[in-house]
């Protein structure tokens, strides 16, 4: 098994144990990650660098990362603990030159959808999004299902800079994250890939 492989596998079960852990919390809307000191409509932010690539992201400042795995570059969590956000990076030079976004997301999601029941597995089409302060072109789709019998919703988005795959993914143990797709949208927006 190729090295490139068994990182996929391992970020797919990595994002596997998440779904099953966050799917015992329970679930509510955001909440702002502002203190009681500050302006209630004020939010203070982190930022967090990747030390494989030196891309830096910028978080809630109530997220906190999480350790205990050597596949992904940032491992962050929500502070409700009903979302989590994983970054897993690897070179481009590890992959034949004319390798797409989507064939890599393709390799990516199967990863993925390996860890759920088949028969209640869907996946959506790949969506065109941009990312980054460069506003660079990326992909995104989103797998639901169930794991072990609890519900599991995963994002996920993928850019293609000269020197990197990046491999974003958004976690849930909720059946829907459309209330935490603008903070995630916010995270990538604000990324700044190398």
């Amino acid at each position: 098994m190729t090295k490139k492989k068994m990182k996929n596998i391992a970020a797919a079960l990595i994002a596997a144990s998440l779904v099953l852990a966050l799917s015992a919390c329970n679930f509510s809307a955001p909440r702002s990650s502002g203190t009681s000191d500050e302006d209630p409509g004020e939010e203070s932010y982190q930022e967090i660098v990747s030390s494989e690539s030196g891309a830096v992201f910028t978080f809630p400042e109530d997220w906190k990362t999480s350790d205990g795995n050597d596949v992904a570059s940032i491992n962050v969590e929500a502070p409700a603990n009903d979302v989590a956000f994983l970054l897993v990076e690897e070179p481009t030079s590890d992959f034949v030159a004319d390798t797409t976004d989507v064939y890599y997301g393709d390799l990516v999601s199967e990863n993925f959808s390996s860890t759920l029941d088949p028969t209640t597995m869907e996946l959506s089409e790949w969506e065109q999004v941009y990312a980054g302060k460069a506003n660079l072109p990326a992909v995104r789709r989103e797998i639901k299902g169930t794991i072990d019998k609890k519900k599991a919703t995963m994002i996920i988005t993928i850019v293609r800079t000269e020197a990197y795959f990046y491999q974003m993914v958004q976690a849930s143990g909720a059946s829907d994250l459309s209330y935490a797709l603008p903070v995630f949208d916010d995270i990538l927006k604000t990324a700044d890939f190398k």
